[in-house]
């Protein structure tokens, strides 16, 4: 199995990055893939930067994919949310059943941007 991230080789100011303005997001969402196919996912966590998805199979690093999700927020109810990500790393976690893949995001819409604002601060 090739590993594509090993968190040992980061140095505290890019783990310190990460964490900052990320939240919680657990709920199934939908990945597609360059080539069109759709893989039913879990989201893990997300911030402005980006998103932390589950997903039964590995990515290439700098893969392009699309994740569709929804986010809960007090004042708009539930929006559903596409965003276009870059695969930034990826770990196999027997703990969560699958591939913690993290993504940065790509041309993140205003729209997007400011539910994932609003959801994150909240």
């Amino acid at each position: 199995m090739k590993i594509l991230y090993d968190s040992r080789s980061l140095d505290n100011s890019v783990s310190d990055r990460r964490r900052a303005g990320r939240k919680m997001l657990r709920t199934f969402a939908r990945l597609i893939s360059p080539s069109g196919d759709h893989v039913a996912i879990r989201t893990y966590d997300i911030g402005l930067g980006g998103i932390a998805i589950i997903a039964p199979t590995n990515m290439q690093l700098n893969s392009r994919c699309r994740v569709i999700f929804e986010v809960y927020g007090s004042d708009r109810g539930v929006s559903r949310i596409c965003v276009s990500g870059r695969v930034i790393h990826s770990i196999l976690s027997a703990k969560e059943d699958g591939f913690i893949i993290g993504l940065e995001f790509l041309d993140l819409e205003e729209g997007a941007r400011n539910i994932i604002m609003s959801y994150v601060s909240a």
